[in-house]
């Protein structure tokens, strides 16, 4: 149950479990509270849960799928509180704390406290972050920092991404340096890293890897590759789904427990929103996967790489779906060619400036602008155009044959326009 109040959002919730094992039969029960806010006039976010296991025989999902011996461990969490503070600081960047109190089944309560601090450069296009942690148990207590710096780097028209890590504990670090991107304008994506650690006296160690991956919207194939002195390792994957509906099938490279199908007439070839590497099909559809669900999600396409004789009516729109859903999205659109034309009446002049030009179907497809120049998006299969307009409070109207489309689109063509009281 959730609740929103001008001073946040608060939140109960209640778990049951019921394991049945070979041994015996573990039941029990969890409880959470949380709370989430917004402090406007300073930029502050806070966020505070706190949750507790009503009795030993509660099993979370993740401890239910271990073997036996490892859920029934020394380690499980007992109860546990969360509290979470980030200020913005605009141009100094944005501070966080974290603490954390966790008390486990037959182990001494552990706390940690995080600090962290991030800052965009140049337009935000840099970007360095810093966090420092503490954690205490008992008399023993860890503590480590990490620094990150993101670079990104264009080249042609692409963006590549180089990134850069350290971290420090009190008996090893680690530095790590990599880089990712696209390989030219396909939709293969490279990444590539070094990694060199040292703990304790030891002699410091160099790992070295390297990735390939391929997006296409039937499937998300990768490759990678880990050398160190002491072990090599590989890997390789390959993820797809297909979705059944009623216009057909749709494949997809990934799906999600909330999903919208996203489906034009003639919008083949053009880019989804959000996902560079995924265009409509040759039908013109396509999944858009892991939308949040009770939330506004904007979905729709970036026309580049469609038809340009393709026309948009809107690229974009707004679902909230329900968990679990899969939001039919349809983008109504016109396959009709851009044309340049010059109007003319049967005398030699142009219409009236800003008549409206309507097609056969009663449609508005342009109009007529400085000296009879006219853009317009006609359907193939339009004949003919009527241009009307008002005059000395009379209404007046013309029509106008479509001539082939020229190979030169940007040269308006001229056209006479005959007068509709002429037409039989």
């Amino acid at each position: 149950m959730a609740v929103s109040t001008f001073a946040g959002a608060l939140s109960f919730d209640l778990s049951r479990s019921h394991l049945a094992g070979q041994a015996r039969i573990a039941a029990g029960s969890s409880a959470r509270i949380a709370y989430a806010g917004f402090l406007a006039p300073t930029r502050t976010s806070i966020e505070v849960a706190a949750w507790r296991v009503g009795s030993t025989g509660y099993r979370s999902l993740h401890e239910a799928m271990l073997p036996a011996p490892q859920a029934q461990g020394r380690a499980r969490e007992r109860s546990r509180m969360d509290i979470a503070v980030r200020q913005d600081a605009q141009g100094a960047g944005a501070f966080s704390l974290a603490w954390v109190a966790r008390r486990h089944v037959a182990r001494e309560a552990q706390h940690s406290l995080q600090l962290g601090w991030g800052r965009g450069f140049a337009q935000g296009r840099v970007r360095v972050d810093a966090s420092f942690e503490h954690t205490q148990q008992a008399h023993a207590r860890t503590r480590h920092g990490m620094l990150s710096l993101s670079v990104p780097l264009r080249t042609g028209g692409a963006t590549h991404s180089l990134h850069l890590q350290a971290r420090v504990a009190e008996s090893q670090h680690a530095v790590q340096f990599g880089a990712q991107g696209p390989l030219g304008a396909s939709r293969a994506t490279y990444g590539v890293g070094v990694l060199q650690s040292q703990a304790g006296n030891r002699k410091a160690s160099t790992t070295a890897s390297g990735s390939l991956g391929l997006s296409t919207n039937a499937a998300r194939i990768g490759a990678g590759l880990g050398v160190s002195p002491h072990a090599r390792q590989w890997s390789a994957s390959a993820e797809g789904a297909v979705l059944v509906h009623a216009n057909g099938l749709t494949f997809a490279p990934a799906l999600g427990d909330t999903v919208a199908l996203l489906r034009t007439d003639h919008g083949r070839g053009a880019r989804v929103l959000h996902d560079p590497h995924l265009r409509l099909d040759r039908h013109g559809r396509a999944v858009v996967a892991h939308l949040s669900p009770y939330r506004r999600n904007r979905v729709g396409v970036d026309p580049q790489g469609a038809d340009p004789d393709v026309h948009f009516a809107w690229t974009e729109r707004d679902v909230a779906p329900r968990a679990g859903a899969v939001v039919d999205v349809a983008l109504p659109t016109l396959h009709a060619p851009a044309r340049w034309l010059r109007v003319l009446r049967e005398d030699g002049s142009a219409p009236p400036f800003a008549a409206d030009i309507v097609s056969p179907s009663n449609h508005g497809v342009g109009s007529v602008g400085r000296d009879g120049v006219a853009y317009v998006r006609a359907a193939s299969d339009a004949m003919h155009l009527d241009v009307r307009w008002e005059e000395d409070g009379e209404r007046h109207a013309c029509r106008i044959a479509l001539p082939p489309v020229t190979a030169t689109p940007f040269e308006p063509q001229p056209v006479p326009c005959t007068a509709q009281d002429r037409i039989r």
